[in-house]
């Protein structure tokens, strides 16, 4: 399918083959099952690039002219190379660092995981963090690595410890609100609350420069299609630059696909303005449900706390967009930081409750034999002081 919507006249074909692969998809998600619950988060890890590989194929069948990078006029047929050369700069970078697989297969790859779009037709307004890495391809490298490893280790070492705590590091699960008195109650659920959204940030930095590593360094792809994965998300002033800025923007053409579009179909049938509510609403759903049937996959149930937070999310986006309207001013500064945290740290704990009473917080993501932090930090903890003797 990547293939062949880099290539003219395949519309038909693309739609012919998007049955077959939705199929094939979602059998591989779930008849090749982990059945062990310490590997519970694997059967969750199928689902999410299960759906995020329908999402692409959805979008590659149902473009008629195929897809097209910013700067392109045409698409080749298939069996041709480029007829014609974009004057992006991605694309001169492109020119002067060619990779060593034939143009057609790089096109594929290239697409197929361009997430945000950068540099195609469709990730036009996306977001583009700011780049603090060099751009040249060596330097570059040697700096993605080193975020590959800062990430990693601190990955680790939140992973560890969260499997110290009682039932939510265990592959059984949890729940993260302790019956403790009030105050010490959502203490510590909101330490565990913050400690699985950084485990969620540095997850996604340690998979990306992964990604970036092999797309720069062996697919010899730009620099510049590999910006920074967030944008100083614990900055954010407002819900509406939070998600649409700060946070990633890997998923959002998956939602765009299952929930924008469709949601803004149906407002249209009442107005424009309808339909842009319509559509906000439909990427906030599709973003609830992606977040809970992966989870469901764990094969502990429903929880309809996920798409509850997901779906708030929109109504405070919305309010947002009605505050500026009212009173001319935008939720900013201090006081829009303040309601970011309690959007996301207070409201945000019953989702993150449903995901470790499903026991994802107890699942093996690290192994042991690979866990800097458990092969080396616990034994010298463990001698260092008796205290740290209950360390495994």
């Amino acid at each position: 399918m990547a293939y062949l919507v880099r290539r003219r006249d395949t519309f038909v074909m693309r739609l012919l083959l998007l049955p077959t692969v939705i199929f094939l998809t979602v059998h591989s998600a779930h008849n090749f099952y982990w059945p062990q619950p310490w590997l519970q988060a694997y059967n969750w890890a199928q689902s999410l690039v299960s759906a995020q590989l329908i999402a692409k194929a959805l979008d590659f069948a149902l473009t008629p002219i195929g897809r097209l990078k910013v700067g392109e006029t045409k698409l080749p047929r298939i069996g041709g190379e480029d007829t014609h050369t974009p004057s992006s700069p991605t694309a001169k970078h492109r020119a002067a660092n060619p990779s060593f697989l034939p143009p057609a297969v790089n096109d594929a790859f290239e697409v197929l995981f361009a997430f945000r779009g950068l540099g195609w037709d469709f990730g036009q307004g996306a977001h583009v963090p700011k780049e603090d890495r060099p751009l040249e391809r060596g330097a570059f490298l040697k700096a993605t690595r080193r975020v590959f490893f800062k990430y990693f280790l601190l990955f680790d070492l939140l992973d560890s410890c969260m499997k110290l705590i009682p039932e939510v590091g265990s592959p059984f699960g949890g729940t993260i609100f302790f019956p403790l008195p009030p105050i010490q109650r959502y203490v510590v659920s909101t330490t565990i609350h913050l400690m699985t959204g950084i485990m969620v940030l540095t997850g996604f930095e340690v998979v990306y420069a992964l990604m970036t590593l092999v797309g720069v360094g062996l697919l010899r792809q730009s620099p510049l299609l590999w910006p920074p994965f967030f944008d100083r998300p614990f900055s954010s002033d407002s819900l509406t630059v939070f998600w649409a800025k700060r946070w990633h923007q890997s998923l959002r053409r998956m939602f765009i696909i299952f929930g924008g579009y469709p949601g803004y179909w149906l407002g249209s049938w009442i107005s424009q303005e309808a339909a842009k509510v319509a559509m906000l609403f439909g990427v906030f759903i599709a973003s609830g449900l992606f977040h809970e049937l992966t989870t469901y996959t764990t094969g502990k149930g429903f929880d309809k706390n996920t798409t509850l937070f997901f779906v708030w999310q929109g109504v405070a986006v919305l309010v947002e967009r009605i505050w500026y309207k009212v009173t001319g001013r935008k939720v900013q500064g201090w006081t829009g930081l303040i309601w970011v945290y309690f959007c996301i740290m207070v409201l945000g704990q019953p989702c993150v409750n449903a995901w470790h009473h499903r026991g994802l917080g107890g699942s093996v993501i690290v192994p042991t034999l690979v866990s800097p932090t458990r092969n080396f930090l616990w034994p010298i903890l463990r001698r260092v002081h008796p205290v740290f003797e209950f360390l495994p």
